[in-house]
């Protein structure tokens, strides 16, 4: 197989002791097509992080694919297998914190076809066509990376007040979908998100706003 796949590993100084464990297992296990490793993050480019996003599609190694993970995640060990499904983009699902959504404050980082962000059956080893995703953990094709309008295509979009109206992964899937590229969830690839809450939170969030 003719392709390298570039492993990159944003972050801000730190990363879970969980995704290193699953660098080292996949660097000592994953025989199926060449790969690299690399951290980013800690300079001056890796901040804000669609500045780092775009400096590892500029920086990686010319003509690879390309899985990116937050220093915050932990992925499944069998994660590599999305780069070997032949499409342009994979999101992997990755829940997300909201504790302005009362009863249901985790939901799956994905933007459905028709706008919205319902519940999607995460663990089938089913794929899915969806508009956008977060970009947590996420494959996207050498193809892609290199279409000339791509260039730069990680930006938050701000509204005249300066407001954020979007992020710069989904600003992202918007500009490849604009290409003509398609962008797919593998529901069978959940990742481990760590994130600090409130427990009270969680607790009126379960009970419907019930005080402890």
């Amino acid at each position: 197989m003719n392709r390298h796949l570039h492993i990159a590993v944003l972050h801000t100084g730190w990363i879970r002791h969980e995704l290193s464990k699953w660098l080292l297992w996949t660097a000592q296990n994953e025989r199926r097509l060449p790969f690299s490793i690399q951290h980013y993050g800690g300079d001056p480019d890796g901040v804000p992080c669609a500045s780092n996003r775009n400096r590892i599609r500029r920086d990686r190694p010319a003509g690879s694919d390309l899985i990116m993970i937050d220093s915050d995640v932990f992925p499944p060990l069998d994660l590599v297998d999305i780069a070997l499904l032949g499409l342009d983009i994979v999101v992997c699902p990755t829940p997300i914190w909201r504790s302005n959504r009362p009863g249901n404050p985790v939901i799956t980082n994905a933007k459905l076809l028709d706008g919205t962000a319902q519940p999607l059956p995460v663990g089938q080893k089913v794929v899915v066509e969806i508009e956008a995703g977060g970009s947590s953990t996420v494959y996207i094709a050498n193809w892609v990376l290199d279409h000339p309008e791509m260039r730069g295509a990680f930006r938050f979009i701000y509204d005249d007040d300066g407001v954020m109206i979007r992020t710069e992964d989904h600003e992202f899937c918007r500009q490849a979908r604009a290409c003509g590229f398609y962008v797919h969830m593998a529901l069978g690839y959940p990742c481990s998100h760590y994130k600090e809450v409130d427990l009270v939170a969680v607790f009126d969030a379960i009970r419907g706003g019930a005080n402890v």
